[in-house]
Parts: C-alpha cells; structure tokens; sequence
C-alpha cells in the first residue's frame, strides 16, 4: 500500500495483522490472557489464544504454514519473567489438529503497561513487540500478555 503524509508519499510492502476485536470486555475476568501473533513470511505465520480461567485453559487460533491453514488443538508456553513480572522470554509449542507439532522461541523487544481495575479487582496487559524464532527463521509480531494481579 501507501502512506501519504502532508506531500510526502511511502510505499509499504510488509506483511502485517489486524486485530478486529468487537465489543466491551472486562479485562478484569480472566485469570490469564496470552495472545500471540508472529509473521515470518507469506508462507509461515501464526495468531494463537491461550486463556486461563476458573474452568481450566482454552487454547485457539491457527498457523499458516505452506499455504495450509491449521487449527490449533493444544498450545504449551513457558514464560520468563522479570522481576517486576513482565514477561522477557517464552517458549511456545503449538500442536495441530493435524497433530503437527511447531516449537518456537521468543524474546520481548519492547513493550507497554496497561491497567486494568473492576472494583477491588486488578489486572495488567503488557503488549509487547516479540521477536519470534522457528528453526532458522525469524518473524515479528504481538505477545500480549493479561495478567489478573
């Protein structure tokens, strides 16, 4: 596409998301909230939910793999965390209902804070900037992390 701004025009050409979430949410009624988006390139991306609350986790979303679109069965993440509990670093592997398996690595690159509150009731999101890491590839996206305080 292209961006024109006042006179000055610029040719994109990048792959890129768009979340389309609708509606009024409190932010404050999950336990935990992990959403994960990465672009590697046309033929390799992934948009993935894990959502912890009091029933147990529910995992969704997809990969785009060689033009092959896979629903996701499983999702299992584990999250390094700063002392101030802002995730750094993870490790995702993301099982398909095909029962293909993709382990990836991932390091926050930079990211922001926002609160939540319902009452007696806290929450922080950190949307974070993550660089992703699949075999020889690297891919950049969204880790968005909703943490019930």
């Amino acid at each position: 596409g292209t961006l024109t701004v006042n006179d000055e025009h610029y040719e994109i050409n990048a792959l890129g998301e768009r979340d389309h979430s609708w509606g009024v949410r409190n932010w404050t009624s999950p336990k935990r909230w992990v959403w994960l988006t990465c672009q590697f390139n046309n033929d390799f991306a992934f948009n993935i939910t894990k959502l912890t609350v009091a029933e147990g986790d529910i995992d969704a979303g997809f990969i785009h793999f060689n033009k092959r679109n896979l629903p996701i069965k499983q999702v299992s993440i584990d999250t390094a965390y700063s002392k101030h509990n802002e995730p750094i670093l993870f490790t995702l592997s993301m099982t398909t209902t095909t029962n293909e398996i993709f382990n990836v690595e991932a390091s926050v690159k930079d990211k922001i804070h926002v609160p939540f509150q319902n009452g007696e009731t806290k929450s922080m999101m950190y949307e974070n900037l993550a660089k992703y890491t699949y075999k020889n590839s690297v891919g950049y996206g969204i880790a968005e992390y909703l943490i019930k305080q």
